[in-house]
């Protein structure tokens, strides 16, 4: 009774901030770049024989291939120019965003036993309604996951093999989503791992063909990718919008020293992100929860990657789901309900609007954007600022430390009912069993 009223409380707060955030973008905030990320790759691949090696480096592609391939579909919308420039964009849209969600609904209602409730308030996060804004390619990516999450532990082998190249796919878009092999790791599935390793680099490198300049062009798109995150990261300076770990660094070097190394923050970086993944890794054996270990592999998604803004945060949303179905929960883990709010759901951004007074800093604060000498980020991200930022990066911090501990608690546990050795090789992914999935198979 308790989760039906505070899944209830949930829908009616996302309902209210998700309107408002609708409200801000498109009728107040006009000039805000409103579906950019796909118009902007759909206008390359239609100006340009190869999006790699366009001859202007602001316009070259930085997508891998596979998730540029998924828009040549579109293209042939372009017979509608003669309504106007924009309908072919347009158009397009709607079914780039229609065939994902129609996707990611078949699946919230499988998930949820067709709770349409459940699956609106899903829906209406906050970072998939950016995703959503932006019509970043990475709503397909997170749809593929979703796919191989449904489906890695189906009693049917075709659904199986299905879900691996769903993975599979879902890396070929972004890459980051292989720490989800950790699923098939620590259940020993060994075979999975390399059939999923070999479906990725397939998917990966073959579609380079269908460009012209063929597998040359895998040099313009490493060319591309250093361009890209050397244009967006400045390791000297503050970029609130990004989440990595780099940002939470940038800051504690910042408060602390009253400026920021450069050299410092890289080699941090560095040694932080390895203690960082063993952590994960060591911990993913160790918890018996699914929505625990998904909270961690999506952690990783959102704070390894020296560049990481708000739509990937809609990885945290397996874990929710698998924390609102899952059963025999106790009252400590309200805590964690309260850091999936915040990260899902950061009402927060009420209160401190982008031009809130509490975040006009000193000019000279070592923050930049598109004007690296603007006192905040006014037209650039409207919606964020550096207080919704760390608030985000506390509640994940947060749920980090907080899954980490009760890592440890458990092995302790298990060192005291079974003695140190063979707790040890109890976390074994050849000892053990496949945990049962809080996530209904499909």
């Amino acid at each position: 009774m308790v989760l039906v009223v505070l899944s209830a409380i949930v829908l009616l707060l996302s309902l209210f901030f998700s309107f408002n955030l609708i409200k801000r973008f498109y009728f107040i905030e006009l000039e805000a770049d409103i579906f950019g990320d796909f118009r902007n790759v759909l206008r390359v691949l239609h100006s340009y024989s190869n999006p790699y090696n366009t001859g202007i480096s602001s316009t070259d592609v930085s997508y891998p291939p596979f998730a540029l391939i998924l828009f040549f579909p579109y293209l042939i919308f372009f017979v509608f120019s003669f309504i106007s420039e924009s309908a072919p964009y347009y158009i397009s849209l709607i079914f780039c965003l229609l065939i994902p969600i129609c996707v990611l609904t078949y699946l919230y209602l499988k998930f949820f036993n067709n709770k349409k409730k459940y699956v609106a308030c899903i829906f209406l996060v906050f970072p998939f309604m950016f995703l959503f804004h932006r019509a970043n390619i990475l709503i397909y990516c997170y749809m593929f996951v979703m796919l191989f999450l449904a489906y890695y532990k189906s009693d049917n082998k075709i659904k199986r093999e299905l879900s691996l190249l769903a993975l599979a796919a879902a890396a070929a878009i972004k890459i980051y989503p292989l720490v989800f092999l950790m699923l098939l790791f620590v259940n020993g599935r060994f075979s999975d791992i390399v059939k999923t390793v070999v479906y990725f680099l397939l998917l990966f490198f073959v579609p380079f063909l269908f460009f012209q300049g063929g597998f040359n062009n895998i040099g313009y798109f490493m060319r591309n990718m250093f361009f890209f995150s050397g244009n967006v990261i400045d390791y000297s300076k503050i970029k609130w919008d990004n989440y990595s770990m780099v940002t939470v660094l940038q800051f504690v070097s910042l408060f602390f020293k009253g400026s920021i190394n450069s050299n410092t923050i890289i080699s941090a970086n560095s040694i932080l992100t390895v203690l960082f993944v063993v952590s994960v890794i060591v911990s993913s054996m160790i918890i018996k929860s699914d929505w625990k270990v998904y909270a961690l592999l999506a952690l990783c998604i959102t704070a390894v990657p020296i560049i990481s803004f708000i739509y990937t945060q809609v990885f945290f949303i397996p874990a929710f789901i698998c924390f609102i179905k899952a059963k025999g929960k106790s009252k400590k883990d309200i805590w964690y309900f309260i850091l999936f709010l915040i990260i899902l759901l950061p009402l927060n951004r009420f209160i401190f609007s982008y031009n809130h007074p509490v975040v006009n800093w000193p000019i000279d604060f070592p923050w930049y954007y598109n004007n690296p000498y603007a006192p905040f980020a006014e037209g650039w991200q409207p919606f964020e600022n550096p207080i919704n930022t760390l608030i985000a990066v506390l509640a994940m911090a947060l749920m980090y430390l907080t899954i980490i501990t009760d890592s440890v608690v458990m092995f302790i546990c298990s060192v005291r009912s079974k003695g140190f050795k063979n707790a040890l090789i109890s976390l074994l992914p050849l000892n053990k069993n496949n945990k049962e999935s809080q996530i209904n198979n499909v």
